[in-house]
């Protein structure tokens, strides 16, 4: 059970802890000097954390066993960080900017799921979508 939990709290806290973060940002500096700087940091952390785990510390070996999602999650990283920048920016509030990107997020990967991956979709996540949608709704006018 633990090993279902504890990846859950670390998702959780590291979410709080940006969210907050982003929120808190100076909005002075330009979004993409500060995610250099995040970047850096991540980059350490990373680093730090590969070599405290790896039993092999091969790290060029383990790099030639990327292929091209790991390229693209990179790309994706920085639209997120950019996205949750400029929508806090823009005056989103923390209380709620979360919720409803995780909702609509959420929403289009029930879609993606059952075409890519060929997951079922039941009646009752339509009609759970249905609910999310209305819920953004409420959450925005």
């Amino acid at each position: 059970m633990w090993d279902m939990v504890w990846p859950m709290m670390v998702i959780i806290v590291s979410n709080v802890t940006y969210n907050v973060c982003a929120k808190l940002a100076n909005a002075e500096i330009n979004a993409f000097a500060s995610l250099m700087l995040t970047y850096g940091v991540a980059l350490l952390c990373a680093a730090g954390m590969f070599f405290a785990t790896s039993p092999q510390r091969d790290l060029l070996a383990q790099l030639k066993q990327a292929n091209w999602a790991s390229y693209l999650l990179g790309v994706a990283i920085v639209g997120l960080e950019f996205g949750f920048i400029s929508a806090y920016r823009a005056g989103w509030l923390v209380s709620n900017t979360q919720l409803f990107a995780s909702v609509g997020v959420a929403c289009v990967l029930v879609v993606v799921g059952a075409a890519l991956f060929h997951d079922v979709v039941s009646a009752t996540q339509v009609v759970g979508m249905a609910v999310c949608a209305v819920g953004m709704y409420l959450m925005v006018r």
